[in-house]
């Protein structure tokens, strides 16, 4: 008697649940909490998996997280209630459609950037769903079974099996997350592509203003999805927990009950252990920083190449608007507000997330196999120390004492040898503009000249005096506008010593070209009769050409 009233207990249990559980499920995806819809289909399934064999999805998912598997024996001899079996039928039918939902909306989730909509805590969350829901999570558990081996080698069998199928399920994850985030790096490079040319000043500063958004996102993305949030999660299996204004946990919190009540203390530890506890019990941390550094070393040099091209487009109609990206680019990398951010977490500082996921000798040898690009002097690329850029580009694996003293920046690998390089072409620009300016003046000097006999001395000197001092003026005034546009406040030194090569370089060029220049007018105005008369003269005065 007591069997059965346990028994008809049992199946009211069964029922409440079957009837809470779907309505649950719906609340939990219209307000994208992933992981507590996975967790709660999982629980849904392997209640009617052990009680039924029609249902292949429910089968596959409860087996597969170990679900109900001490009752599977129950279920060949099962002789359910009929109402029990209608309602498993009509709630399997009701919710055979949600998983596939879930995985969506968990892949949704990830392709997008974790930086400002919830942080690790979603992130962590869906990938949570992912594995859940993941049907082939344990197909690595088949396998010789050891045949007549005695109970211990059995048991070791199954642990080496469970291992491997762990590990399995962590490097999936891991090249699923990395995935989603390449994808949608290319389509924010996508969406930077500008005009080849922009007509008036108006549509520069909207095209500035949606290159220098868009390369804020690819800089929060490089900075938390990729090193920040991976290594909380992946290494620490520790994250902040976001809670919003109504006491609600965020998205995919995963915990199973929602605190819809303000003054709800939120067991932020229990969330955690709810998410975690889903995915493999260990991430390889070798695997993940091979996979972190792998994707840095293919990305930057596209990002880099995108953003040279956007730059030289921006400068080519406002220099002084490149100054101000840089400065804003750079706060938005290695500023001091920057830092703090990224330190503020609790869970971890931003020198520790790259030290264990960020591999710098992969990292920039990917770096300096495209660094020639640049055109604007020396620097590393991507790593910030005292060594020249030869010591970084001929680092080996077995200079790991020297690798590890040096510290990655996004600010160097991405944009300090791509603004040198723009440095380089905007004084090439202005150079080449004096230098068009004085040769037209020095042509149309020659051309009013007076010829060679009747030509004063005071005169010709003091039209050259004027010429080399407009010259002079227009190299000063070059200087000074590079100087305030193009020397950047926070690495003053570096850009001024940058600044200073290329002015240097550059003088040089125009006055050389400038001599040519003038030596090339004076053997074409010796071709003529008065030329040759004054060559004449000069040669009669000791004078050369």
């Amino acid at each position: 008697h007591d069997a059965a009233v346990d028994g008809e207990d049992e199946i009211l249990r069964i029922r409440r649940e079957l009837a809470r559980l779907p309505r649950e499920i719906h609340r939990y995806l219209d307000e994208n909490h992933v992981h507590s819809a996975a967790a709660a289909l999982i629980s849904l399934f392997s209640m009617i998996a052990p009680r039924s064999d029609r249902y292949p999805l429910a089968t596959a998912l409860a087996a597969s997280n170990g679900g109900g598997s001490d009752d599977w024996n129950y279920r060949a001899n099962a002789n359910n209630p009929p109402l029990l079996e209608t309602q498993m039928k009509m709630v399997y039918l009701h919710v055979q459609t949600l998983p596939s939902r879930t995985v969506k909306l968990a892949t949704k989730i990830l392709h997008r950037s974790a930086a400002k909509k919830g942080g690790a805590h979603v992130t962590a969350a869906a990938l949570s769903a992912l594995d859940l829901l993941d049907v082939d999570r344990t197909k690595f558990d088949t396998g010789d079974d050891g045949g007549n081996a005695g109970i211990s080698s059995i048991t070791s069998i199954n642990n080496n099996q469970t291992n491997r199928n762990n590990m399995n399920r962590a490097n999936k994850l891991i090249d699923l997350y990395y995935e989603s985030k390449a994808k949608l790096l290319n389509k924010l490079l996508n969406r930077l592509t500008l005009p080849s040319s922009i007509s008036t000043a108006a549509d520069a500063v909207s095209v500035t203003n949606a290159a220098e958004r868009i390369l804020s996102k690819i800089v929060l993305i490089l900075q938390y999805d990729v090193i920040l949030y991976p290594y909380m999660i992946f290494v620490l299996r520790k994250f902040p927990i976001h809670v919003d204004v109504a006491g609600k946990t965020g998205s995919g919190s995963g915990n199973g009950h929602q605190h819809t009540n303000p003054k709800t203390i939120v067991n932020k530890d229990q969330i955690l252990h709810s998410i975690m506890s889903t995915l493999p019990p260990q991430f390889d941390g070798a695997v993940l920083q091979s996979k972190s550094s792998r994707f840095l070393a293919a990305h930057l040099p596209l990002i880099r190449t995108k953003v040279k091209t956007v730059l030289q487009i921006i400068a080519g109609t406002t220099a002084s608007k490149l100054g101000q990206i840089r400065q804003s680019l750079y706060d938005k990398t290695d500023g001091v507000e920057c830092m703090k951010e990224l330190d503020g977490s609790g869970v971890c500082t931003w020198e520790e997330a790259l030290a264990g996921m960020v591999d710098v000798r992969v990292v920039t040898h990917g770096t300096f196999a495209s660094a020639g690009d640049g055109g604007g002097g020396g620097g590393t690329s991507g790593v910030a120390d005292t060594h020249d850029t030869r010591s970084a580009a001929n680092a080996t694996p077995s200079s790991s004492s020297s690798s590890s003293s040096r510290r990655f920046s996004l600010w160097g690998a991405l944009f300090s040898n791509t603004f040198s390089s723009l440095v380089h072409s905007l004084l090439t620009s202005s150079f080449h503009s004096v230098h068009s300016r004085v040769v037209s003046t020095l042509r149309t000097s020659l051309a009013r000249a007076p010829p060679a006999d009747c030509m004063l001395p005071h005169e010709a000197h003091r039209n050259a005096l004027r010429i080399a001092t407009d010259l002079d003026a227009s190299l000063r005034r070059v200087s000074d506008d590079a100087h305030e546009l193009l020397v950047h406040a926070e690495e003053r030194e570096e850009s001024e010593r940058r600044l200073r090569q290329s002015l240097y370089v550059q003088t040089c060029e125009i006055m050389g070209r400038l001599l040519n220049e003038l030596r090339r007018m004076l053997l074409v105005a010796g071709g003529t009769k008065e030329g040759r008369d004054g060559k004449k003269r000069r040669r009669e005065f000791g004078a050369g050409d």
